[in-house]
């Protein structure tokens, strides 16, 4: 593995929360402005904070080459470099590696970003495999701190462009804490852009998500309002279903499957039962670089077995409309699964019988319509991206672009005024879910 160091700057500030708790939350956000992410270490123990910076304005560079040499778009049918390097470099996930170190993972991008929030120093790390570009949100087993991630060929992803359900060179790898041992243990033909990696507590099962955000039609020229036939079947065509693939590791067994519903982005284990996981479909398209929606999300609950992925139940709603991941956790014996829903909801599925526990609205947001031409996300900074449980439980933590709320829930508010916290709110966007550690 090759290892560059990064420029960092860093600045600390307050927390202005009422309530303590034993633990430090990451936010990862992405400037607009330059090439560079903030990412945000809020310390609940103490009240203290950092926002660390990370400059890649040297490194962006490595996006550059990533060409279709006939029409001359990027990966995704991104129209120019500027957007494409922007897109790849968003931070979405800080996954946690040992003490203070974290592993940060880009949307699209060929190298790792390691990160230590005690000492603010940032490398660039390069795991030399072919190049390929790296899944962005990835596992590290607790016990030994191997990582799970994959790569793939993105000269495959610009075949994409022309030809969406192309097949794409996929390789899944475990490489030791140092990431200096990494070994193959899986390649085919798959997708791209993939987006998480988890594996089960027990470490048997495997699941790998291509998030898609391909539409099933070439996107139409002009604005919705000005060009309506076309926008209407561009949406009634809908989506290029994502593909999942699982693994068990102990057995040798693969399987494939298309949910239903497009966009499978996350997927969470029960936190008990290692044969259980939670996969979230989103709905939601990449269009012209932004995230448009088609219509509402499903959460699907599926039983691992020796047969394979077995569908246990599902969610959804008129307004269920997902851009984020999701959270299982406990609360009070009963097994729940947090989801954020755009633009101002918060929900809470029963894990059990998949059915709607409460639902919150955390602020009056512009209501989206999807019935007649898919709805492009408008930006607010309110809008709930990243979720986590406390520690005991009893209330959900969800962070905007720089907006903190605390929602108790058996009280079933917020226990605090929500909270703007970035330090340049009008140059910075939430880009990731949120990662924690104890303090103790």
């Amino acid at each position: 593995m090759k290892s560059y160091s990064l420029p960092t700057s860093s600045q600390e500030f307050e927390v202005q929360l009422g309530e303590r708790e034993d633990a430090i939350i990451l936010v990862p956000a992405q400037l607009r402005t330059r090439m560079a992410q903030a990412h945000y270490v809020l310390d609940l123990s103490t009240l203290k904070a950092r926002r660390i910076e990370i400059d890649l304005a040297e490194h962006v560079e490595l996006l550059a080459g990533h060409q279709d040499p006939d029409t001359g778009r990027f990966p995704l049918n991104l129209e120019s470099l500027p957007m494409w390097q922007g897109f790849g470099i968003g931070p979405h996930s800080d996954t946690h590696l040992s003490q203070h170190k974290f592993q940060i993972g880009q949307r699209g991008f060929n190298r790792f970003i390691e990160l230590d929030i005690a000492t603010t120093m940032a490398r660039l790390q390069d795991p030399e495999i072919e190049d390929y570009f790296l899944s962005c949100s990835n596992w590290v087993d607790p016990d030994t701190g191997d990582c799970y991630f994959a790569g793939w060929a993105i000269e495959d992803s610009i075949r994409r462009n022309r030809d969406p359900q192309a097949p794409v060179a996929v390789n899944v790898f475990r490489a030791s804490n140092s990431m200096e041992d990494i070994v193959k243990i899986w390649s085919g033909a798959f997708g791209d852009f993939l987006h998480q990696l988890n594996v089960s507590a027990d470490g048997r099962y495997l699941i790998l998500c291509e998030m898609g955000m391909r539409p099933a039609r070439p996107t139409p020229t002009g604005h919705p309002g000005n060009n309506p036939g076309a926008w209407r079947r561009f949406h009634q065509a809908g989506m290029i279903e994502s593909e999942i693939l699982v693994l068990d590791l102990e057995r040798g067994a693969e399987w494939r499957f298309r949910p239903p519903t497009p966009t499978a982005a996350h997927i969470e284990f029960h936190p008990e039962a290692p044969d259980l996981c939670y996969l979230s479909c989103h709905n939601v398209a990449l269009v012209n670089g932004a995230n448009t929606l088609f219509a509402p999300g499903t959460i699907y609950k599926y039983h691992l077995g020796p047969d394979g992925p077995q569908q246990m139940g599902a969610f959804s709603s008129p307004n269920f409309y997902r851009i984020t991941s999701h959270c299982v956790f406990r609360h009070r014996g009963r097994v729940l699964i947090g989801v954020t829903g755009f633009p101002d909801r918060l929900f809470l599925l029963d894990a059990d019988s998949m059915d709607l526990y409460d639902e919150f609205r955390l602020f009056d947001g512009v209501q989206v319509d999807t019935s007649r031409e898919p709805c492009f996300c408008p930006q607010d900074p309110r809008a709930p991206y990243g979720l986590m449980p406390s520690l005991d439980g009893e209330s959900m933590y969800t962070v905007g672009s720089g907006v903190f709320n605390v929602v108790g829930i058996a009280s079933k508010s917020t226990k605090c005024k929500p909270w703007s916290f970035f330090r340049l709110p009008s140059e910075e966007a939430i880009a990731g879910h949120l990662s924690s550690i104890r303090t103790n």
